[in-house]
Parts: structure tokens; sequence; C-alpha cells
């Protein structure tokens, strides 16, 4: 089945999506439903193994492929045209990848869905005359609704990172593609590819996002895709985008201040609250303002807009630990530590509740990772304070001999002499989130390093 056909029939009925994604397994499916109570479910004919799961068997209407399941329907359906819905009905609702803890049910009203599409037309330059490689599948709805063409990638969403790259290049080429939507680890095994086999493909733009990029990994990009536009887009699910840096930009960037997330969408307000525990509520009399860091310092991004989501589904804690009201403006803790330089430019620092504490003070992961990352031979990394103790793991690359193990344990160690890490070593393969494949996958991470740590 089509599921854009099919979603887009569920908006033209007035009914609500839940819109799950390809790897999704039982866990996240119980969770869905605790958290949506939905009235539906449609699935492909493969989707019926999922019947194991009891909170999917609950569902009073299926539509698996051409069967249709309704014990509680009777009568026709007849078509008097599209429903009436105004800017607060809930249209789609989707779940954050849950790296750092329980996902989310995100509550994308049809106002906020309008106010999306309109800033990411813009910001991205979405044309009608665009043939987009769309690497994310969510994002087929952007070129939809702005004519643009999509071409979805030959692999399989619920493996991002298994594909082969000869048949996107054949893609590419094939269907004349001219842009491109999709996570870091998608453009690196297909630049990877380029410079291999001594390829060359231009494209007038390349957008990803979805976890940090490394100025290794920039400078990687801009020599296999010479000639394109390539944009680092920073965001989250609640605010998509916050903010962008053009590579080249990003490349020559000041390090010692973190990673450089670009200046803030035109549409979007931006400021640095201090770093605090649990649900933070603004006092009478008082504001957001009085809640910010000094200029210049390090503390938790919080972010408000048109497109800036406002509520969550089936949880007040969610609500509670994420948003902050000031007056009639909702505001949205991305749980990510940065600061903003005097020019206006954000950059990140790492998660918020990743803080670590080293003998220099009170520091955070990404700017370790980073420096890590520009070790040749290292292809990712994880840094993490686990009870008190702070871990460091590298990820060699392909091909990299055994023997050269040693090296980037000996060349990490100096690098962060004084972060004085309890534990450097190697993992062949660091977790990652399973939507993009370029993050960490926090909570797998520090049940190995919990692991190490009771030896």
């Amino acid at each position: 089945m089509n599921s854009y056909v099919i979603v887009l029939a569920v908006f033209y009925i007035g009914a609500v999506t839940v819109f799950m994604d390809a790897w999704a397994g039982r866990e996240r499916l119980k969770n869905a439903c605790a958290t949506v109570l939905p009235k539906g479910f449609i699935g492909c004919l493969k989707a019926q193994l999922l019947m194991i799961v009891p909170e999917i068997r609950k569902i009073p209407v299926k539509v698996l492929d051409r069967v249709l399941f309704l014990p509680e329907l009777s009568g026709g359906y007849n078509d008097s045209g599209p429903e009436d819905i105004d800017d607060d009905d809930e249209g789609l609702v989707t779940l954050t990848t849950g790296s750092t803890g329980m996902p989310k049910g995100a509550d994308r009203t049809h106002g906020f869905l309008s106010e999306q599409f309109n800033v990411l037309i813009r910001h991205i330059g979405i044309e009608s005359s665009n043939i987009d490689l769309t690497a994310l599948p969510v994002f087929v709805f952007c070129n939809l609704g702005a004519g643009a063409t999509s071409v979805l990638p030959e692999f399989n969403p619920a493996k991002p990172s298994e594909f082969d790259p000869g048949s996107i290049v054949r893609q590419i080429k094939e269907c004349e593609i001219n842009t491109s939507v999709g996570s870091p680890a998608f453009y690196e095994k297909l630049a990877d590819y380029l410079m291999k086999k001594n390829e060359r493909i231009t494209l007038k733009g390349i957008y990803t996002g979805g976890a940090p990029v490394s100025k290794m990994l920039a400078k990687k990009f801009e020599k296999a895709f010479s000639g394109t536009r390539i944009e680092i887009v920073y965001g989250c699910t609640e605010a998509e985008p916050i903010s962008s840096i053009e590579i080249s930009d990003f490349i020559n960037s000041d390090s010692s201040l973190g990673v450089a997330a670009g200046y803030p969408d035109q549409s979007i307000r931006v400021k640095i609250m201090k770093p605090l525990n649990g649900a933070v509520r603004i006092e009478d009399g008082k504001s957001i303002d009085d809640y910010l860091v000094h200029p210049g310092e390090v503390g938790e991004i919080v972010v408000a807009g048109p497109h800036v989501l406002k509520s969550y589904l089936g949880s007040i804690d969610a609500w509670g630990a994420n948003k902050v009201m000031d007056g009639d403006t909702v505001w949205h803790r991305t749980g990510d530590a940065g600061m903003i330089e005097p020019s206006g430019r954000i950059y990140l620092q790492g998660r918020i509740n990743n803080i670590m504490h080293s003998d220099s003070g009170d520091v955070y992961s990404l700017p370790y990772e980073q420096m890590l990352m520009d070790i040749e031979g290292v292809a990712f990394t994880a840094v993490m304070e686990v009870e008190g103790k702070i871990f460091v793991a590298m990820e060699p690359g392909q091909g990299l001999p055994q023997s050269q193990h040693y090296y980037l344990i000996e060349k990490a160690g100096t690098l962060l002499k004084e972060l004085n890490p309890y534990r450097i070593f190697i993992l062949n393969r660091i977790p990652r989130d399973p939507r993009h494949n370029s993050k960490l996958d926090f909570a797998e991470f520090r049940r190995i390093c919990t692991g190490f740590k009771l030896r």
C-alpha cells in the first residue's frame, strides 16, 4: 500500500494519523498505543505479524493490505468532500526517537503543520522544479505540498545503515536528482563510495540533520559532493528547523565554542536558559528572561515560535518536563546544551542531562566527541559520565587494523588529559539511534558503561 496516499486520505476525512517509523519494534508499538489510544490500524500483509502485540489486537478497526476488518462499523461511507478542520485540530502524531528516554507523542495540529511547511519551504528553498532524493520518509509530505518530485532511495527505512551506495548513485543519475534530504550517516556512506570509485555527482543542494556533524566529516562531504551547496540543519521533533549552517562556514567555525549550528531561522526565538532539573515554572512577576544565563555562558537551548510544538499526547509529565509557560508563550526545552555568541550564532555542547564533572569544572560531551572525531581512523565516538566516572568509547573506521587500536586509545588519552576519563575503550559498533543511525543511543551506551564499571 502507498502510505502517503493513505495518510492524505486520513487527513481528507478529518481523522488523525499516527505516523510510525519503519524500525518500530514491539515495545515502541505498545508505547504508541498507550499514548494515543488509536481506533484504527493500517498496515501491509506483513503487519499481520504485529497481531501478537495485545495492544494492536485491541484496536477495533484494522486494514491489512486488501483485507478489511470492521467489527464495529456498519453502513457505507459517503464522500461529501474534505472535512472542515481548524488550526487547533490534531492532524499528525509522531513519536520522538526516545534515545534519551521514553518516546513522547508529538501532537502536530493542522496549524502547526502549516507553519512548519511554510518555514521549511523558505528555509530549505523547496521549489516545484526540485527532484529530491528523500531519505527521510516523512519529508515527502513537504515536497508534495510544494509540488516538488520525491524519489525514495533504494533502501529499507527500518535499517537505514544497510544500503548499496552504488544503487543510490545510479538513482541520482538516472532520475536527474538535484536536491536531497537525509541524515549525516546516509551521506557519509554515499561520500565514501564516491571517493573510493572516484565518481562525481553534483546536486543543487543537500540538507542534512538529525545528528551532529564533525569537521572531518564535513570536509569529506565538501570533497565528495564538490559544487553542491550543503546545509547542516539543527532542529528537533518539536521544532524543525531551528537554525542551519552552510558547510564551509561550519568548517571555519570556532571549535572552542562547541559545534556551530548557525543562525536561528527568522520565525523562531532562541534563548539560553540556566540548566535546571525538573519542571520549570515562571514565578509571579517574572519572565523567561529572569531564568537565562549571562551572555556567552552555556545553558539549555529553549525555543518559541509558530512552528514550535506546544503539546504532547497522553502525558502531562512530558509537557511539564519539556515546556515552560511565559504568559501566553510556550517555550520548548530542547534538552540541548549550548550558547549564543555575540553575532547570534548558536553553538552546541551536548545534551543538558549529560553534564560531566571534571577536575576543571562542569563540562559537556559534544566538544570532546568532536575532538576525538578528528583522530584519523575514528568513525564515531561517545563520551559520558556514568555513576561519577567518565567513559570514552571510540569506533574504528572500516579497514583499520586492530594493531592500531592502542594508538587510538593513547591519542585519546592525550587529548582528554584534562577530562581525566575513568576508562577509554574501543567498541566495534557504538550504539546509534534507530531513526537516523547518526547519533548516540544514550540508554544503551549507559548500559554498556555500567557493565564495564561492574567488572
